[in-house]
């Protein structure tokens, strides 16, 4: 079975083919025609034979009728934009080609033989291979035995199925190893490195089994997942999915992480786009409103949940919890990780709304509270820049995620504001949701609470992605105490 190459994940030689006929030199006397050939299974030979008997010139009725990647060249001069653009198809990155260069092996031909290559992307001779397998071979099977109870069963098994010779050297032990029921999450991870083999399927964290995409093409991100199945799978409604807490009501299923990452790293094929993943999102339940966004780097999926709600000066204390907390679990209606109850977010949330000033008290409103006036109450300066607590952006020690906190001046747009202009809370979280191969990785289980991670930079890199500017403040630690009480502690609330 042949399956169609994107262009996002052709071999190094079509890379090169396209950047040498970018770069060759065109004829002064008659214009050339440059048609791009995708590696279609069996067809690409027939195509190739019949662009190689048509004729030098065209008509351009006959080149749009002949195929859509055809380019009618016009100029003397090659024009740069163009040739910048046809080095890099589909807006293709620095990032993407590599990738592409590292999967040459997986797109090869039936028949082919297995193409290695080095760090750096370029092909290894077949004599350093050979070199290589016979080394291996030269160690004795105990030896082996012993350098694989130092490797995890995951790593033992794909050292297993890399080659003939590890298999004979260590034997079937490391793969009757993960069928054992501690080893699950080992199992799972070993088979999310066969994405590739499968576009059409898609892997099952609850049960480790490729089951095929019933809605393949057509995956949509909606509050109610379990109705909404991707595939046909008897756990699905009988377990607890993995997902991730994203604003109030919403959780983003790991399958959907799965989705983007694969489209991202093998091809449209494999996933969907990473834009079905962003919304706008107004709470049904409070007047929160939200925009969610995500970003691909480095083969992690980042995202950022930009939550606002427009906020009255002098709240008191119960109405500062009307306002962050929702009244069925005691939970803030913006996005937060499994962490928030241990540190000083809602601490830090309070500080912020009470910076919110006034609105202007004229001369007459202030003699009838007092004999005393006063100029600020006058006219109060309504950009707010916080304190040293509540100002900088923080950083949650146990999860790659970041807050930063702020006051800013919104438009009311309800019928019955009594101004144009207010106040609003506007709380920014950044987060790292992991590579998408397993829920039980790092930065995926680090956000539920089921994994300690380290910290990391997220804003920065987002930020730096997307275009934006990056914001420019401090960040410090949101639990500096190291205090672990979660609901036992009553300051989050």
């Amino acid at each position: 079975m042949s399956i169609a190459v994107p262009r996002e994940t052709q071999s190094p030689r079509g890379f090169k083919a396209r950047l040498a006929g970018a770069l060759r030199r065109k004829s002064k006397t008659q214009p050339e025609i440059g048609v791009n050939i995708r590696p279609v299974g069996s067809g690409s030979s027939s195509t190739a034979s019949n662009s190689s008997r048509r004729p030098s010139r065209l008509t351009l009725h006959d080149e749009y009728e002949d195929s859509e990647a055809s380019t009618l060249v016009e100029s003397r001069r090659p024009d740069m934009t163009a040739l910048l653009h046809g080095l890099s198809n589909n807006n293709d990155s620095l990032e993407e080609l590599n990738e592409a260069l590292g999967r040459a092996d997986i797109h090869r031909k039936d028949g082919e033989p297995e193409v290695l290559l080095d760090a750096e992307g370029n092909p290894i001779p077949q004599e350093v291979i050979d070199a290589s397998m016979r080394r291996i071979d030269s160690l004795s099977p105990e030896l082996w035995k012993y350098a694989s109870t130092f490797m995890s069963p995951h790593d033992a098994a794909s050292l297993v199925m890399a080659n003939k010779i590890f298999l004979n050297k260590l034997g079937k032990e490391p793969l009757e190893t993960l069928n054992e029921p501690d080893n699950f999450q080992h199992k799972t991870l070993l088979l999310s490195h066969y994405d590739y083999l499968y576009p059409l399927h898609l892997l099952c964290p609850q049960c480790a089994i490729f089951h095929r995409r019933t809605r393949r093409g057509d995956e949509k991100w909606k509050a109610e997942y379990t109705l909404n199945p991707l595939f046909n799978c008897p756990k699905t409604r009988d377990t607890v999915l993995p997902r991730t807490r994203v604003v109030h009501g919403r959780y983003l299923p790991f399958h959907f992480a799965q989705l983007v990452l694969r489209a991202r790293k093998f091809g449209d094929p494999y996933g969907i786009p990473i834009d079905r993943l962003s919304r706008r999102i107004n709470c049904a339940d409070s007047k929160w409103n939200h925009t969610l966004r995500f970003h691909i780097f480095k083969g992690h999926l980042l995202m950022r949940s930009v939550s606002s709600c427009i906020a009255d000066p002098n709240l008191t204390a119960t109405a500062e919890r009307m306002l962050l907390y929702d009244r069925m679990h005691f939970t803030p209606y913006f996005s937060v990780c499994a962490h928030w109850r241990d540190g000083d977010l809602m601490k830090l949330t309070k500080c912020a709304l009470s910076h919110i000033p006034r609105p202007p008290q004229s001369v007459r409103a202030q003699l009838k509270q007092g004999p005393k006036v006063s100029l600020a109450a006058m006219n109060p300066n309504f950009i707010v820049r916080g304190c040293e607590q509540c100002r900088p952006m923080h950083r949650c020690p146990e999860c790659p995620s970041e807050y930063l906190i702020e006051v800013r001046m919104v438009e009311d747009k309800s019928p019955d504001a009594h101004f144009r202009f207010r106040h609003a809370i506007v709380v920014t979280r950044w987060a790292d949701l992991g590579d998408g191969k397993s829920p039980y990785r790092e930065e995926w289980a680090a956000c539920n609470d089921e994994l300690p991670e380290g910290e990391r930079t997220v804003c920065g890199i987002f930020e730096a992605g997307v275009g934006n500017e990056v914001p420019g403040s401090r960040v410090l630690n949101l639990n500096p105490k190291g205090q672990k009480k979660g609901e036992e502690g009553h300051n989050w609330y």
